[in-house]
């Protein structure tokens, strides 16, 4: 395939192709052989000096925040720290926030345990102290029913002062023989003295085999003093001892000790005569004892009379004599009661003091107890606890901003549990 081509000079002296010519539709034009056209000497424009935009100068809306720079000015990025403080999410709570409301959290559990320890050390201190007082009161108060009082022979005895508070009535009368045994009992408003002497005689006869005794005994008041005389119409000798006091006795009789007593020799076929002085009040055991071998003492006689100072009895306000002896004591009063046996052969007795009580007055007095103590307890207790719910309302009072701040961002003070 052929093809003509037509040529013409460009402005700048190039030579360009006009028009080509082709002689057949299967030929393809010749390759150009003018060069590419130059590449353009002329630079891009230069960039623009003019700087971006500047962001706008209104800070962001954050709580309590820097603001941006304004326009023109270089921004400094905040420390870390700073970034922290002054954009930090409201809804995240800060560690100290969480460290105080943990402390408060662990305060009212440590209150709640201590109001609970509390309560329950005042209820038994409380219970504790009444049984104290209901103890006290069975050993002030007089506890009704019988009392065994041991009275010797031809002897006066002081009893225990009786509170007509709660006893309204005495029953006086022996253990042993109660319809034979007289006893006496006499109510004096004061304690009575002893300021009047009674004078009673003792006889006693004796048939004693060797190493045996026999005795008797007398309560004496000091001052008292006994004339004893003694006839021994055996060739056997003998002994009289005045033993001071019950324990002494029996000591004696177990071991044949002496202690405190006065000894009176009595040989065969002699009379002896001897005055024995009391110096102290006690109970005194008057004793015929045959140390004479193996030989009896057939035939023997001792007589004491007694000068016994005693309490006057026409001072008593009231009395009773008998087997069976009642007295009523009136509402109040608090009197003495002396019991009396009168110097009869076979030595003293048991007397029974029956004391019979008003129920009225021990229902009230251990019904006061009983309600007191339960009052007492119970309004302890709820103090207690009062000052406990004060005390934890005011922490949580301290707490529920801590809590408060976070609740609404399901932080983790929003997600504590208050107790």
């Amino acid at each position: 395939m052929s093809h003509n081509a037509s040529l013409m000079t460009g402005p700048a002296g190039n030579k360009v192709i006009t028009a080509v010519t082709y002689n057949s539709v299967n030929s393809l034009p010749p390759a150009s052989s003018a060069p590419y056209p130059p590449v353009s000497s002329t630079p891009y424009p230069p960039a623009s000096s003019t700087p971006y935009p500047p962001a706008s100068s209104a800070p962001y809306p954050p709580a309590g925040g820097t603001p941006r720079p304004a326009s023109g000015a270089y921004y400094s990025a905040p420390s870390v720290g700073q970034a922290s403080a002054q954009y930090a999410n409201p809804m995240t709570p800060t560690s100290s926030n969480v460290s105080q409301a943990i402390d408060i959290s662990r305060q009212i559990e440590a209150q709640k345990r201590q109001t609970h320890q509390r309560k329950w050390m005042a209820t038994i201190g409380l219970m504790l102290f009444f049984l104290m007082c209901i103890g006290l009161c069975f050993i002030f108060v007089p506890i009704p029913g019988g009392k065994k009082i041991y009275v010797p022979m031809g002897s006066q005895v002081l009893h225990d002062r009786l509170n007509g508070q709660f006893i309204h009535s005495l029953w006086l009368h022996g253990i042993e023989r109660p319809d034979q045994q007289e006893v006496d009992g006499y109510l004096f408003p004061e304690e009575p003295q002893l300021t009047t002497t009674r004078a009673y005689s003792l006889t006693h006869f004796y048939r004693l085999p060797a190493y045996t005794h026999q005795a008797f005994d007398v309560f004496l008041a000091a001052g008292s003093h006994i004339n004893l005389s003694v006839t021994n119409n055996s060739q056997t000798s003998a002994v009289v001892y005045l033993i001071r006091g019950e324990a002494a006795y029996h000591r004696w009789v177990t071991s044949r000790t002496l202690v405190e007593a006065e000894v009176i020799p009595v040989p065969g076929g002699s009379h002896i005569t001897q005055r024995l002085a009391i110096p102290e009040s006690d109970d005194y055991y008057i004793v015929f004892y045959n140390e004479g071998g193996i030989d009896m003492v057939s035939s023997a006689e001792m007589k004491a009379d007694v000068v016994a100072r005693v309490y006057d009895l026409a001072q008593a306000k009231a009395s009773c004599t008998g087997p069976r002896c009642f007295m009523l004591l009136e509402y109040g009063t608090r009197p003495y009661l002396v019991l009396q046996t009168p110097p009869r052969q076979g030595g003293g007795f048991t007397v029974n003091v029956d004391q019979q009580a008003h129920a009225w007055a021990y229902g009230l007095l251990y019904g006061s107890l009983i309600v007191g103590m339960a009052a007492s307890v119970l309004a302890s207790r709820a103090y207690i606890v009062h000052q406990g719910k004060l005390r934890c309302a005011e922490l949580d009072e301290l707490r529920r901003p801590l809590i408060d701040s976070s609740t609404t961002g399901g932080g983790l003070l929003g997600r504590t549990h208050r107790p």
